[in-house]
């Protein structure tokens, strides 16, 4: 056991996750804090964080080691807030993982409502990348801090999906971005990767892949 906990403990990690109340959030969030962590949930309506802090406090009993907080993560010094709240609650955060995403319905390509779509490009790659890993490393440079961001592409990234098509250029975007900010945070020893999850059954996808009246 010693040599596994050696190996795999997440206890020195504070990891902060944006879209915290979200699916793929829970999950990652539960098996951190079974490996020792401590999880800063970042969402976009304080009562969905506490939500979920509360649901991974009865998965884990691990209340104690758990923060949910309000950020818009498309907003700079929101997400500035956030860290600072996190460093005072459980310690600097040395961990970001930016799950924040979503998508919103789906389309003909010539039927695309424009709106619509560049809401789901900033909700995927501005919110669900850009502005959360912007601030954070910065913060860690400022700091020397060796961090690590785990980024939420999608299998979207590689092979379009029929109709949602801001998605899949944003997970295109994501997956861009994230082997671009590899190379440029390396010399201040923060890595970068990316996760790239198929078929899963979240509230964001539920209309699309069931039948309900079935």
């Amino acid at each position: 056991m010693d040599y596994l906990k050696q190996m795999f403990s997440l206890e020195e990690k504070v990891i902060a996750i944006t879209g915290g109340a979200g699916a793929i959030a829970h999950a990652l969030a539960e098996s951190f804090l079974n490996a020792g962590a401590k999880v800063s949930l970042w969402d976009i309506k304080e009562e969905y964080a506490l939500q979920a802090k509360e649901r991974l406090h009865e998965a884990t009993g691990a209340g104690d080691r758990i923060q949910g907080i309000e950020v818009d993560a498309l907003s700079e010094p929101s997400v500035e807030q956030a860290i600072a709240a996190c460093e005072q609650a459980l310690g600097a955060p040395n961990v970001l993982v930016n799950a924040a995403g979503g998508n919103r319905g789906k389309s003909a390509f010539v039927e695309t409502d424009i709106a619509l779509f560049e809401e789901v490009v900033k909700l995927n790659l501005i919110a669900g990348l850009m502005v959360p890993t912007k601030v954070t490393a910065k913060y860690w440079i400022d700091n020397k801090i060796e961090g690590a961001i785990i980024n939420m592409s999608s299998m979207a990234s590689y092979i379009p999906l029929s109709g949602v098509w801001a998605y899949g250029a944003a997970k295109a975007g994501v997956m861009n971005l994230t082997m671009a900010c590899a190379k440029e945070f390396a010399p201040h020893k923060i890595r970068v990767n990316g996760i790239a999850p198929g078929f899963f059954i979240g509230k964001q996808n539920r209309a699309l892949l069931i039948d309900e009246k079935t």
